[in-house]
């Protein structure tokens, strides 16, 4: 005793209450950032395909207003109609719909008629779109066992703990006292087993006197409502997650239901052997194998679409599992059977039916009595034909060739194979060239009798020649290089192969010679070479005022990209913006040299004079905040990284740390002003008493923690210890644990007040007194 206990949600020390989010996007993030192409990492948050970048002013402003609504946790899915759920829970749910959405389950055993299961099904996607779950009542013990327990069944793996008990109601009790306890199996010895995986890790098997029972609860269906998803004289192939001998078939799917995981059956019926598998239609799909029954959980009733269908046209390759059916369509129900399958070939002969893994097989070739089809296909119009190069080869990424009798069916044969993009035809034999790039791996040449097309590219004007550097040259990093009649031609070149993204032009016997490159500015960085004109598809020309992110007599050592010799740093600057993965660069005085960086601050950062160095993002609102994460006295041990710096003050090493990738938080020794950088919150231990030491992290939270509200427990949590710190109080203890990145728990010894932090949370089974129970996520309590 003596010990006040409390466990930490991790995720909610570092983001602000629900509360705080706004209900609505905010119109200026919308407006100013999502609709000008900006790329944001909020959940469900769509950005608008625009043809130029943000300036790096505006993007640093979304960037703020994307950390704030991140950080309460915004999420641009709409919120679901409380009408909506309102009927699904009526009109389904309580009529016995078992619905795949977490927590919403049946409360009857009634069966709904197939036009009301349709009903439901629409509700449910309409409602999973929108991320609704249910919040299900706890059935009682005794219900549990009467309804839903498996008798002579143990539920294997998955154990989380186990204890004696007089009464199974008992344990099923205590393992609803834990969100994490999804199941249990209580054996004959009296010995119950506590499971972290509905059915256990490895899903039900026979153990003699042993009672198995999942927390959720259950819906028992009649067989006849699986009916039109069983296969008679089919077994599933793979995908096993276990088996045991049971009752009947619909025994073997309610121990399927009971699984987490299982979507599919097959069934011996000699002996009753039950196998649950983890994918439809099994790892590999169904064989023939009479005595045996095969279905999914789900299976659903689709009209069979013969506009699919490629008359002797063979998908070859890619074989799942092929066995002999009545007709194509009964082949074609095998295939929506198996997860995996995207195609299917049926040969006439012998009435083969080819299950395949990859839409077109392999690659489409022609052969007689083979009649193929895509699960989703393409019919439309060829009506692109203006991305058409005539005199043009895409070179390489070849899935394979077919002859065909015009440029519209080696279109459709594309369009058929799952890795199709681009097409070369032939025109002297009509042979189609099917690519897996768009203008090939490795671009185009000029070939006569020959033609090639992307199934998608870009004809519209030309508007990026802002991006042409005079007098540059990208060196390195060549695709392909082909003679052109001007710039204009070159472009188009590159926007057409998919690899390209950029190009530079050398002038040659009255002609250009177009070189295109796999990267921005070439292999390393661009060079200032005569007669040369160099460009990138993309670029940002706009005026980045004063480079307010410049640290002077700062040398950002090693994580080099390349080097060469430039006027100042404002021409450094544009140099590492017009090169691929540059975010920041060190610039030599003496010399003018300047050194292209891949990682910000470098590997390491150093103060050198006549060294400036830049990274291409930073923001100095940041670091005022993070002055207010100032902990005095208090040292982060451990998690350095490899530079430690002389510095003026904390602000400035908070600066550092801000310049320097990885880096989360730093340390700051007052007797010589050494900044030590580190890459974990807190550093690896946590934060200690350390007279003369001030550290902070770059992000915290400084308001009351709110597990002060939570229930303490008067026991100790043993072991998973980070680290032992005398505080002052309980609230000390508790900052000192939200500002260490791994720190999930505490525990506050009430004589000499020692704060012990710990790496895990703790279910009331690992305290040492019987019955003691805590909400983990203090938020609920």
């Amino acid at each position: 005793m003596g010990m006040l206990t409390v466990a930490l949600c991790v995720t909610a020390l570092f983001l602000l209450s629900s509360a705080s989010c706004p209900k609505k996007l905010p119109k200026s993030f919308n407006s100013a950032c999502l609709r000008k192409g900006f790329a944001t990492s909020i959940p469900h948050c769509e950005s608008a395909e625009v043809d130029q970048e943000l300036n790096t002013k505006a993007r640093k402003k979304c960037e703020k207003m994307e950390r704030s609504l991140l950080g309460c946790g915004y999420d641009c899915r709409p919120e679901c109609p409380k009408k909506l759920k309102s009927n699904f829970a009526s009109q389904c749910l309580k009529k016995g719909f078992n619905s795949r959405i977490d927590g919403c389950r049946g409360t009857s055993d009634a069966s709904l008629s197939d036009e009301k299961e349709q009903q439901c099904l629409e509700m449910e996607a309409k409602l999973a779109e929108c991320g609704h779950t249910c919040e299900a009542e706890a059935m009682r013990p005794d219900e549990l066992l009467e309804r839903c327990a498996h008798q002579n069944v143990e539920f294997y793996g998955g154990d989380m703990f186990n204890r004696m008990y007089n009464d199974i109601r008992e344990c099923i009790r205590d393992c609803q006292k834990s969100k994490s306890c999804l199941a249990i199996t209580y054996r004959s010895d009296d010995r119950c087993y506590f499971k972290s995986s509905k059915g256990g890790e490895r899903g039900p098997r026979f153990l003699e006197g042993a009672i198995s029972v999942n927390m959720e609860g259950c819906v028992r269906r009649s067989s006849s409502f699986y009916d039109s998803c069983i296969r008679d004289g089919f077994y599933y192939n793979g995908g096993d997650l276990g088996g045991l001998r049971a009752v009947d078939i619909t025994q073997c799917f309610h121990f399927c239901e009971d699984t987490e995981n299982c979507k599919a059956i097959s069934f011996r019926e000699s002996d009753g052997y039950c196998w649950l598998k983890d994918e439809t239609g099994g790892g590999s799909g169904p064989s023939s194998n009479p005595g045996h029954l095969a279905a999914n959980i789900a299976c659903e009733a689709v009209r069979f679409d013969r506009d699919c269908i490629r008359n002797n046209i063979n998908f070859p390759g890619s074989e799942l599992r092929n066995f002999a059916v009545a007709d194509i369509e009964e082949c074609a129900q095998h295939c929506r059977d198996t997860e995996r399958c995207k195609s299917l070939t049926f040969r006439v002969s012998d009435q083969r039916c080819y299950l395949k893994h990859k839409f077109g097989g392999d690659r489409p070739t022609i052969q007689e009595a083979h009649h193929s089809m895509n699960m989703e296909c393409n019919n439309r119009p060829v009506n692109n034909l203006d991305c058409m190069r005539e005199g043009i080869v895409f070179n390489d990424g070849d899935i394979g060739n077919i002859v065909v009798e015009s440029v519209e069916e080696c279109v459709m044969r594309c369009r058929d194979a799952e890795d199709c993009k681009a097409i070369t035809l032939r025109q002297t034999d009509n042979v189609c060239f099917l690519k897996n790039r768009d203008g090939g791996y490795s671009g185009p040449t000029k070939v006569e009798s020959h033609a090639s097309m992307n199934l998608e590219c870009n004809n519209r004007p030309i508007r990026n020649k802002g991006c042409r550097r005079q007098n540059t040259n990208f060196p390195g990093a060549d695709i392909r290089n082909i003679m052109v009649e001007d710039i204009d031609e070159c472009i188009r070149y590159c926007r057409d192969t998919e690899r390209c993204k950029s190009i530079s032009l050398l002038p040659v016997e009255g002609a250009l010679r177009c070189y295109l490159k796999y990267r921005r500015g070439g292999g390393s960085v661009p060079v200032e070479q005569a007669g040369w004109e160099s460009m990138n598809m993309e670029c940002d020309n706009s005026d980045p005022g004063e480079l307010v992110c410049l640290r002077e007599n700062i040398d950002f050592r090693g994580a080099d990209i390349g080097h060469t010799v430039v006027t100042n740093e404002r021409e450094c600057f544009d140099l590492c913006r017009d090169t691929e993965d540059c975010v920041g660069f060190s610039f030599r005085e003496s010399d003018g040299r300047c050194h292209a960086k891949n990682r910000r601050g470098g590997g390491n950062v150093y103060k050198e004079i006549g060294m400036n160095s830049l990274n291409m993002v930073c923001d100095e609102i940041p670091i005022r905040d993070s002055m207010e994460c100032l902990r005095y006295d208090i040292a982060y041990s451990g998690a350095d990284l490899s530079s430690h710096l002389i510095v003026a003050d904390e602000r400035e090493c908070l600066r550092h740390c801000g310049d320097t990738t990885d880096c989360v938080a730093m340390t700051f020794r007052e007797s010589d002003h050494r900044c030590y950088l580190k890459n974990k919150l807190g550093g690896h231990n946590g934060g200690s008493i350390a007279p003369g030491h001030n550290s902070a992290n770059l992000v915290c939270e400084n308001t009351r923690p709110p597990q002060l509200q939570c229930n303490t427990i008067e026991e100790r949590f043993s072991g998973h210890d980070m680290h032992h710190v005398r505080v002052e109080n309980m609230e000390e203890c508790l900052r000192l644990c939200r500002d260490a990145g791994d720190c999930q728990a505490v525990s506050f010894r009430l004589q000499d007040h020692v704060c012990e932090m710990k790496r895990a949370t703790f279910e009331w089974w690992s305290i040492q007194s019987h019955y003691l129970s805590l909400n983990m996520d203090c938020s609920e309590n």
